[in-house]
């Protein structure tokens, strides 16, 4: 789940020259401060969220239930209310003001949009099809999708064949990808690539980092350990699930009603033998940041922790220090930054001192 998010409208693509003097293709979105409204909280609402609100309108065209929710945040009536699902509210308060400076340079996000509308489709727009041969004996069936079923048996049509059908208006996210550049003032984020939707569509882009399955099966598989790691449940879902559960995958409830972090740490109270491997955030680039919801979590359960690394220095990477965090912050951060020390990213010019984010 985000750590940090935020609300964006699509301008649409340019491109920029890096140091290196390399064209780089880039989305521009203009974000504009939001305000937070409302805060949700697992043990009064169920899950963990902000409600914000961005731009101006008049107040007397607010209905009076909706006049009342501003009134009672104090916050001034914006354009429309989204929330954002954040894996903590504590950083957040009513009336605060978010801005596109809680992004760097770097970073990686998701952007989640609704993507084009393309109206009714064909299947081989909409799935790829190939068609029908365009050879002796096709008469005006080259596009047809061709058989949809059997005969008598079982003498229906089984669910989610493809066929035509309306195609594109659906939310879509974008993981992944890279901030080039962050500009507070001008109310403007560029990033890396394209992301969904025709321009003016309004986003939400959470801090993420979806690493947990590839460096889960990674050290399971490269490094010889019997390691494993955690996923949301939709993915062990369908006939992925025992190949997830087969290459080490334990599921988890995101929307549980104890919240993300009491619910990992309930998992790895009923598993003794689990242990935790966490690494700096940023490490196919820098050195820099150190998730606080790992260090919770490994705190909470009382488990061993596994320091893990990727040394571009030595082309090395694995697991070869454990340590059992004692709650206090300041000499656990102290442990974290000696040991990563010596641990070189892509970019040392970048490193950092490692904090908790």
């Amino acid at each position: 789940m985000a750590k940090k998010t935020l609300v964006g409208e699509k301008l649409g693509m340019t491109q920029v020259w890096d140091d290196a003097n390399n064209v780089v293709p880039v989305t521009v979105l203009r974000v504009a401060p939001a305000r937070v409204v409302q805060i949700r909280t697992p043990e009064k609402d169920g899950y963990s969220a902000v409600q914000v609100t961005y731009g101006h309108r008049d107040a007397r065209k607010l209905t009076k239930p909706l006049a009342g929710h501003y009134a009672k945040g104090g916050v001034d009536p914006g354009v429309r209310l989204v929330e954002l699902r954040v894996e903590d509210t504590s950083p957040y308060e009513v009336g605060q003001e978010l801005a596109a400076d809680i992004f760097d340079a770097g970073d990686l996000i998701d952007v989640t949009a609704v993507s084009k509308g393309k109206g009714f489709a064909g299947v081989m727009k909409r799935h790829n099809f190939k068609g029908q041969p365009a050879s002796h004996g096709a008469h005006r069936v080259h596009r047809m999708p061709g058989s949809i079923g059997q005969c008598a048996t079982p003498s229906r049509v089984f669910k989610g064949v493809k066929m035509a059908g309306r195609m594109g208006g659906t939310k879509v996210t974008t993981l992944n990808l890279e901030i080039v550049k962050a500009d507070p003032e001008q109310q403007i984020v560029l990033v890396r690539g394209a992301v969904p939707g025709p321009k003016g569509v309004f986003m939400v882009y959470p801090h993420t980092s979806n690493w947990d399955f590839p460096i889960g099966v990674l050290f399971r598989q490269g490094a010889g350990l019997q390691a494993q790691w955690m996923g949301k449940a939709s993915l062990f879902r369908g006939p992925l699930g025992p190949l997830m559960r087969a290459l080490g995958g334990i599921a988890i409830d995101r929307s549980a009603a104890q919240g993300l972090t009491a619910a990992i740490i309930d998992t790895y109270r009923r598993r003794e033998s689990l242990w935790l491997a966490i690494t700096p955030e940023g490490t196919r680039s820098k050195v820099e940041y150190l998730k606080s919801g790992f260090y919770r979590i490994a705190v909470g359960a009382n488990v061993p922790c596994g320091l893990a690394f990727i040394d571009y220095a030595t082309r090395r990477i694995g697991v070869d220090t454990y340590v059992t965090f004692t709650g206090d912050e300041a000499h656990d951060l102290a442990t974290l930054r000696e040991y990563y020390a010596n641990k070189r990213g892509r970019h040392p010019a970048l490193e950092g001192t490692i904090a908790f984010r």
